[in-house]
């Protein structure tokens, strides 16, 4: 999402809620703590038991794009060259076939966007008074919020978006000797595509700005809601690439299955390091984001497994803050401590030699207490 320099507008709802109604509600925040809390243990373990990838594209047998295979049929290779095609590509609305293997077109809409902020205050009767503060702002978006959502959905309407992101590649293309197949590969668009007259489809009545055609009311620079904007990326033809694949009958390239069936077929520009590089990249982000996720999820649980404790005691007021705050910190403390003993087991679990030593630490430390305890004191 794209920030624009256009209206915003704050409106503030003010409602008040009892301390029955805060109750009923927290015990069914209960419900979802439970859920959450659990999911959380799932995600954790899901996230690292995942197939990272560059270990995978380390075991690919690199093999010449010139020539007779170097591997057998269905072996895992990669190969280097640059990616050709003899066809042009466009997306044939705007953009006129051009010098490219594959195109990604980004539309994006000027449109409205709704964000919400609550504050509460709890009276002496245990009731709570919640201040609601909804900001609705004009940005450039991809994928628009429904304004059928929004609390004031009749004042601010996002019109359903004429035109939608795609991407587009050639028939046919190849590394050096071997053809590609593009149904299952992944492949990147890392060039912007700069926009002018001699590049676009006669009579295209959208407007080339720099790297930005424009469709609507307004103009780039001052849009109206449901005015479009649309950029290309595109793969260039001759673009050095490494691909990694399985190798097919007649030099063709197919999905390989890797373990616990990971598919991997997939393009990247540069060398076999360089793609490997980003695959390490790309499961290290991974890889931390979910865990981070899981800390958030498991702790999120914990406080709305507790909300019925804080809302009873919320009714005096200087005790409820006291156990809201201290619920906040110890739960913290303990989805960190949880979070960290699943990353540790999902990883001793997944790894034979860890796993057998501690389990055998693990009984020899038993082994050590029962015989401590089975030996007589010496008076």
């Amino acid at each position: 999402m794209t920030r624009s320099p256009g209206r915003v507008r704050t409106y503030v709802k003010t409602e008040r809620v009892s301390y029955g109604q805060r109750v009923a509600s927290s015990f069914e925040k209960l419900l979802i703590g439970v859920l959450l809390f659990l999911a959380s243990f799932g995600l954790l373990f899901w996230n690292e038991m995942r197939v990272d990838l560059s270990q995978v594209a380390e075991t690919a047998i690199a093999i010449s794009a010139i020539g007779a295979p170097e591997a057998d049929i269905n072996d895992f290779v990669s190969i280097t060259s640059n990616v050709t095609t003899q066809e042009t590509l466009g997306d044939g609305l705007f953009l006129a076939p051009g010098n490219y293997v594959g195109l990604r077109r980004r539309s994006e809409m000027y449109a409205w966007e709704e964000d919400s902020q609550t504050d509460t205050t709890t009276h002496a009767d245990g009731s709570e008074t919640r201040r609601t503060t909804y900001t609705y702002r004009e940005s450039w978006q991809e994928d628009p919020e429904n304004s059928s959502n929004f609390e004031r959905s009749r004042e601010y309407h996002n019109p359903p978006k004429a035109i939608s992101s795609e991407t587009f590649h050639v028939n046919s293309a190849s590394l050096g000797s071997y053809r590609l197949n593009f149904a299952g590969l992944t492949f990147p668009t890392p060039s912007g595509v700069p926009l002018n007259a001699g590049n676009l489809l006669p009579n295209t009545q959208a407007q080339p700005t720099g790297r930005y055609l424009f469709i609507g009311e307004g103009s780039l620079q001052n849009p109206a809601i449901g005015d479009l904007r649309i950029r290309y990326e595109a793969l260039s033809n001759g673009t050095q690439a490494t691909v990694l694949a399985a190798l097919g009958i007649e030099n063709t390239l197919k999905p390989h299955r890797g373990p616990r069936n990971v598919s991997i077929y997939r393009l990247f520009t540069g060398t076999r390091e360089e793609a490997i590089a980003t695959l390490v990249r790309e499961h290290t982000i991974m890889t931390w984001s979910l865990r981070a996720t899981g800390v958030f999820l498991m702790w999120m649980g914990m406080m709305l497994a507790l909300e019925p404790l804080n809302v009873i005691v919320s009714i005096v007021p200087f005790l409820g803050n006291l156990i809201e705050s201290a619920t906040e910190a110890v739960t913290l403390l303990v989805a960190l401590g949880l979070s960290g003993l699943t990353i540790l087991t999902a990883n001793i679990l997944q790894n034979p030699i860890v796993l057998f030593l501690a389990l055998g630490l693990g009984g020899f430390v038993v082994y050590r207490q029962l015989k401590q305890r089975r030996q007589p004191s010496i008076s």
